[in-house]
C-alpha cells in the first residue's frame, strides 16, 4: 500500500512541525498501524504456525493484554494533544496553556480513584488520561467561548452554540471521543475490578459475595411449547435490604444439553451475574461474577455513534456544489 501510494506521498506537503494538527494525525496513524500489526501478527501467526510445522498453540489474551493495552492508552493520550494543537504548527506556549489545566485535573483525578476506589495501576491510569481528555475538551470549548464574548458579547450559552455550529464536524469528533472515553473507563473497571466465585448452596443456604448476600431459595421447573426451562430461585440483598430475587437457568431443546441463561442485576455501580452450573434437588451450583461500571460501555458506545450520525446528518445538509452543464454528443 505504501509503494502504490508513494507517487502521492512524495509530492504531498510536507509537515512544518511535528507540534501541529498533522503532527498529531501522522503519530495517531503511525499507533493504529502498530495496532493492526499487533492483531494481524497476533490473529495469524498460530494459523501460520500450524500449517507450516503442524504445531498448535493459542494466542490469547495475555498477548493482547501486553501490547495493545499500552497502544490503547497511547491512542487515548494522542486524542486529548490532537485536537489541542492548531494546523502548520503551535504558537511558543500555547500547547502548555491549553493542556496544563487539563493535566492538573487528569493527576488529581487518578489521585482520587487511587485513595478512594482502587490503586491498582492500570484502572489508575485509565481514569487519569480519561479525565484529561475530557477536560480538554471542554477546556478548548470554553476558551473559544470566552473569545467570542469579549469580541462580541452575549451570553455564555448562546456564544457556545455559535462556536459548536460554526465547525459542526470537528466538535461531533469531540462527542465522539468523549464516547470513547467512558468505553476505556467502563472496560478498565469491568475488566480489572470484577469479582468470580462459584459456589454450592442447599434451599436456604446464603454466601456473602461482593457486598451482597445470595440467598438460595428454590428449584424449579416449568414446561413451555418449545422447551423445558430448569432453573433456581435466588435471592439478593446488600446490607440486609432486599434488591432482587433473580433466576438462572437451563433451557432444553429436545434431548440435547442444555443452554445456559445467566440472571442478571444491572445497577449504577456494574453489574451482578448469576450462571447456574449444575442443579439437582438438593443443592445449585453457581458462579457468581460482577461487572463494575459495565453500563459506560453500552453508553459510550451510544455517544461514539451520535457522534458519527451528527457528521452524517451535518455533511447531507451542506449545500451541493454548482457544477457546469456538461455537452453530450448524441
Amino acid at each position: 500500500l505504501f509503494s502504490i501510494r508513494s507517487p502521492v506521498i512524495t509530492s504531498a506537503p510536507r509537515i512544518d512541525s511535528l507540534v501541529s494538527r498533522e503532527g498529531t494525525f501522522l503519530l495517531n496513524n503511525l499507533l493504529l498501524s502498530v495496532y493492526g500489526f499487533v492483531v494481524l501478527v497476533g490473529t495469524l501467526y498460530p494459523l501460520l504456525l500450524e500449517g507450516f510445522t503442524g504445531t498448535q498453540i493459542g494466542v490469547g489474551k495475555p498477548f493482547f493484554n501486553r501490547l495493545a493495552i499500552p497502544l490503547s492508552l497511547l491512542l487515548l493520550l494522542v486524542m486529548g494533544i490532537g485536537p489541542l494543537t492548531p494546523w502548520k504548527g503551535s504558537p511558543k506556549g500555547q500547547l502548555w496553556r491549553r493542556v496544563r489545566l487539563p493535566i492538573v485535573g487528569g493527576l488529581l483525578a487518578g489521585v482520587i480513584t487511587s485513595v478512594a476506589i482502587t490503586r491498582l495501576g492500570w484502572v489508575v491510569l485509565a481514569v487519569t488520561l480519561a479525565s484529561y481528555v475530557t477536560l480538554a475538551v471542554f477546556g478548548l470549548l470554553v476558551e473559544q467561548t470566552r473569545a467570542r464574548i469579549s469580541k462580541s458579547g452575549g451570553s455564555l450559552w448562546s456564544q457556545a452554540r455559535f462556536v459548536v455550529s460554526r465547525n459542526q464536524p470537528f466538535w461531533a469528533g469531540q462527542l465522539s471521543h468523549l464516547g470513547v472515553i467512558l468505553v476505556v473507563v467502563g472496560i478498565a473497571f469491568a475488566a480489572n475490578l470484577g469479582s468470580h466465585d462459584v459456589v454450592k448452596l442447599r434451599a436456604g443456604e446464603s454466601v456473602e459475595f461482593a457486598g451482597y448476600t445470595v440467598v438460595y431459595e428454590s428449584p424449579f421447573q416449568v414446561r413451555e411449547p418449545n422447551r423445558l426451562v430448569q432453573g433456581a430461585r435466588v435471592s439478593v440483598y446488600e446490607n440486609a435490604e432486599y434488591l432482587a430475587t433473580l433466576e438462572p437457568r437451563a433451557n432444553f431443546y429436545g434431548s440435547g444439553p442444555g443452554v445456559v441463561t445467566p440472571a442478571v442485576l444491572t445497577r449504577p455501580g456494574g453489574d451482578l451475574y448469576l450462571t447456574m452450573r449444575d442443579l439437582d434437588s438438593q443443592r445449585v451450583d453457581l458462579a457468581l461474577d460482577t461487572s463494575p461500571l459495565i453500563w459506560l460501555l453500552w453508553v459510550g458506545g451510544i455517544v461514539t455513534a451520535s457522534g458519527g450520525f451528527w457528521v452524517f446528518w451535518v455533511r447531507r445538509l451542506e449545500p451541493s456544489p454548482t457544477r457546469e452543464p456538461q455537452s453530450v454528443d448524441v
